[in-house]
């Protein structure tokens, strides 16, 4: 905690943190040893039934290669199939592992202070620190305003409070498979939303001078807070 404290000396105007957070946290949690939470090739390997050694360094070019190769004989419909259920077994595997992990793990829950800290992006699939934070109370999923068209709640505006921190998942999270975000598709696809992310925040500052507190999605987290990556 104190070493928070330090980095937030450069806030003058007792702004929050937005912190965020990767799959080094839950390396450090279980002393560096690898694993489908904290590992990208233990993670491909388990999703495709590989003992492959060595990741090509780009993990989202990795998995769709590996997505491509195992359904380049099928049709769209089988081939569409086949990466659904690959999602579904790769959330399932995840809820079994932060079910154990949060039984044994030390995970570094001091980082997630609401007096420093206002928003979480968790750029990892699993909610291990929502789920130890929340005293066993479920976690309720906020769907707040929607600026697509369609309205529908998607990556960018679904948060989970905890204590008074919000916790976005902009890659997706355990409990929605089809909001996993793997692969060149998906990550294209994503594009257009990150950029209708950002032309609504233009709009928003163009239209007042000081930035809005209120945090619609991950991207306004992003922008108006200082950050700390862990």
């Amino acid at each position: 905690m104190k070493e928070i404290k330090k980095l937030l000396k450069f806030v003058d105007d007792g702004s929050k943190i937005t912190l965020i957070i990767g799959s080094g946290v839950n390396r450090h949690a279980y002393n560096n040893q690898k694993n489908i939470l904290n590992d990208w090739n233990s993670l491909l390997n388990y999703l495709f039934d590989s003992n492959r050694r060595g990741l090509n360094s780009n993990f989202i070019l990795e998995f769709e290669r590996r997505i491509v190769a195992k359904t380049a004989l099928q049709n769209v419909k089988s081939a569409k199939k086949t990466e659904v259920d690959i999602l579904k077994k790769l959330c399932q595997k995840i809820k079994e592992e932060q079910t154990l992990a949060v039984k044994k793990m030390k995970y570094p829950t001091f980082l997630f202070n609401s007096d420093l800290v206002e928003n979480v992006i968790s750029l990892n699939y699993d909610l291990i620190p929502e789920i130890l934070l929340s005293n066993g109370k479920p976690l309720q999923l906020l769907n707040l305003k929607s600026d697509s068209k369609n309205n529908r709640p998607n990556n960018s505006n679904r948060c989970r409070d905890v204590n008074g921190i919000k916790y976005w998942h902009p890659h997706g999270s355990v409990l929605k498979p089809d909001s996993i975000l793997l692969g060149l598709r998906k990550y294209s696809k994503n594009a257009k939303e990150v950029e209708q992310l950002r032309k609504r925040y233009k709009s928003k500052t163009n239209l007042s001078k000081k930035h809005s507190t209120d945090n619609l999605n991950w991207f306004d987290a992003l922008i108006q807070r200082p950050i700390i990556i862990c």
